[in-house]
């Protein structure tokens, strides 16, 4: 659950920064993942998010002179996390200095043997550089002697970097028997679909919300009955949607 916790803890962090202008137009966020959803974190408007954030008492709370020494180690605890891993995506992207504009949404789906977790975000005017940040990190992994595969899909390129993890590594994940079963390998797939990066550890995940993004009507979130009654009772006017599927 590695990626689960790097994408997540970029979510967070994203939610303290300064952003820019609002990117392109997307179909709303639950018609972009699958009816097997079992999390979603969505800010449709992550411009309008920080505006109306900047405005509460927690804001004010956050930038408090009191609250200092807080706030600096929870930050350093942040960054120990995401640098303990140097090449990962979550430390290029927040190294950038960049943030989304737009839409920012996290998604855990229920898979056959483990969760798929993706993480969709606009980055409007910054999509130069954000794309020329990724695959400088990719090309340094290359080096290190990571895999890259390139699926064209939908007229979309999407990139599969694949990581061979040490022994030393998967023991303290998973234990000694992960060790004894030899190196494991882990698998950042990702795209770009006009200024939406899309970022999961299953390249079918990746599949679906560029297909949803072209104009397919799969099964969807949006259509779940469940999650049409949670939306519903909570009213139209939210800024951040979390919804949470404890049936599955």
């Amino acid at each position: 659950m590695k990626l689960k916790a790097a994408l997540l803890i970029c979510v967070i962090y994203a939610a303290v920064m300064v952003v820019g202008a609002k990117g392109a137009s997307l179909p709303k966020t639950a018609e972009l993942v699958g009816a097997d959803t079992v999390l979603l974190v969505d800010i449709s408007d992550f411009n309008q998010f920080r505006a109306k954030l900047e405005k509460t008492s927690i804001y004010k709370l956050y930038n408090d002179p009191s609250m200092s020494a807080f706030v600096k180690n929870f930050t350093a605890k942040v960054r120990e996390k995401i640098d303990g891993d140097k090449d990962s995506f979550v430390k290029s992207i927040l190294d950038a200095n960049v943030m989304p504009e737009g839409r920012l949404a996290f998604v855990m789906t229920a898979g056959q043997q483990e969760m798929s977790i993706a993480l969709i975000s606009q980055w409007g005017r910054n999509t130069g550089k954000m794309k020329d940040v990724i695959e400088k990190m990719v090309l340094k992994s290359v080096e290190k002697g990571a895999h890259r595969g390139i699926e064209s899909y939908r007229d979309v390129n999407i990139i599969t970097l694949t990581t061979e993890v040490s022994a030393e590594k998967s023991a303290a994940k998973d234990g000694d028997e992960a060790a004894k079963a030899g190196p494991a390998s882990t698998k950042d797939v990702y795209c770009f679909v006009d200024d939406c990066l899309i970022m999961a550890n299953d390249a079918e995940a990746v599949k679906f919300v560029v297909s949803q993004i072209r104009g397919t009507r799969a099964s969807s979130l949006a259509g779940d009955i469940d999650y049409a009654t949670t939306i519903g009772a909570v009213g139209p006017y939210h800024d951040v949607d979390v919804y949470v599927n404890f049936k599955r």
